[in-house]
């Protein structure tokens, strides 16, 4: 079975669907009610498409001094 992957990348977000699942990230946090506002007109434009799950995962990056911290 071939995996058809559709990806796009700006400077500011990147996208990538496939049949299965949709991806839209972003490292701004100054743009991130800019790429819910985003999210939220292509699936109002796309009432046909089918969402059976959300998610929303924050990464954080933290510095440690020594290995027991």
């Amino acid at each position: 079975m071939e995996l058809e992957v559709t990806k796009f990348e700006l400077d500011w977000f990147s996208f990538e669907s496939t049949q299965a699942r949709i991806d839209f990230k972003t490292n701004r946090e100054s743009h991130f009610n800019i790429l819910r506002d985003l999210i939220i007109s292509i699936f109002e434009l796309l009432k046909e498409t089918p969402i059976s799950a959300i998610g929303i995962n924050h990464l954080c990056h933290y510095s440690l001094k020594t290995f027991k911290e």
